[in-house]
């Protein structure tokens, strides 16, 4: 948003709008700094689709899936409560 100057347009907008217009600025931003970062160090190793890929976070397990696996933790090692 930057590049646009001046954000008194956004004061215009129904806040929905606004908001949506925040989000794809940003991930726009994120998408040039990602492409900047990929040309500075990984160009000749793989795709840009293939570096952006690999940065995406991994899923987070559920609540229940965690608490399946330390019960399956504590009964390998015959802990009782």
């Amino acid at each position: 948003m930057t590049r646009y100057g001046d954000y008194k347009f956004i004061e215009n907008l129904d806040i929905e709008e606004a908001l949506s217009l925040l989000e794809l600025a940003l991930q726009k931003r994120e998408e040039e700094l990602l492409f900047q970062r990929w040309v500075h160090e990984m160009q000749f190793q793989m795709s840009f689709d293939e570096f952006r890929e690999r940065l995406k976070p991994k899923p987070i397990k559920k609540e229940e899936e965690i608490l399946a696996d330390v019960k399956e933790i504590l009964d390998l090692g015959g802990w009782t409560p």
